[in-house]
């Protein structure tokens, strides 16, 4: 992995003060909370994939070819397995599935989470981390706890505990749907008068596509009450202007298959 070091000091003029607008996006949520897991169809809604299970086919092939060169030994001995696996994320929400091969179909989506699990993996072991608390920042319906915690076993990974932050619908629908799955996790909100869950003083973050969008107050809240206390490792993708944002070790590579411009992946070490 060619990364590279960043030194300088934060930035804090970087990102809207307003961030993303996800009112269509909360009220698909809000339709399919009373739903029965047959009937969810969030993940087929236009205004639902404006935010999440957007890849497109070309892509995810993209996804497939990476995870075949960069877990080669891995994907050989276990592809089946994978392939079961995002059979299994896609019998809830009606998504939009395509063809990878004459016995492969599957939303193009999961091939990013599996790739993204593979590289958290990957990552976790090369830190010499076996028994890990995760926290997920944007953690969506699920999605990449589901593939986390199904990958894990293939590389020695042991997730004791994972904490999804996200907005009050989003946190619903993803307690709804890792139940459907029998996935342990927990979800918590910022600015919640419901008290948080135990959170690990030495804790894995995630956030793909999420922390660098938001809001800056609202970022900066994370990373004074979430990051900075309960952080030590982590793996983001960014995909606004990077900028040094945490007290910790910061290491960067350009995001692979490269989605936009700008984005990059972050590995998050101690100093």
């Amino acid at each position: 992995m060619a990364m590279r070091k960043r030194t300088k000091r934060p930035s804090r003029r970087h990102g809207s003060e307003l961030g993303p607008n996800y009112s269509r996006y909360q009220e698909v949520i809000r339709v399919n909370l009373p739903l029965s897991a047959t009937d969810l169809c969030f993940k087929g809604q236009p205004a639902y994939r404006g935010v999440l299970e957007h890849v497109k086919q070309s892509v995810g092939r993209e996804y497939l070819d990476l995870i075949k060169h960069e877990f080669t030994a891995l994907y050989e001995e276990h592809q089946e397995y994978i392939k079961a696996v995002c059979y299994e994320n896609d019998r809830y929400g009606k998504p939009i599935v395509c063809a990878f091969g004459p016995c492969f179909v599957c939303s193009p989506s999961d091939l990013r989470y599996v790739f993204h699990s593979l590289l958290i993996l990957n990552y976790m072991k090369l830190s010499g981390l076996n028994d890990v608390h995760v926290i997920e920042i944007g953690g969506g319906y699920g999605g990449l706890s589901f593939f986390l915690h199904r990958l894990a076993r293939l590389c020695d990974i042991r997730i004791e505990t994972y904490t999804g932050f996200d907005l009050p619908e989003a946190c619903l629908l993803q307690e709804k749907y890792l139940k459907l799955l029998d996935i342990p996790a927990q979800t918590a909100q910022l600015g919640s008068i419901m008290p948080w869950p135990e959170l690990s003083p030495a804790s894995f973050v995630i956030s793909n596509y999420g922390l660098s969008e938001f809001a800056k107050a609202i970022r900066d809240e994370y990373i004074e009450s979430v990051l900075n206390p309960f952080v030590t490792h982590g793996f983001m993708v960014w995909n606004t202007a990077y900028y040094e944002f945490m007290d910790r070790e910061l290491t960067t590579e350009k995001e692979r298959p490269l989605t936009s411009p700008q984005n990059q992946f972050v590995y998050i070490s101690p100093r």
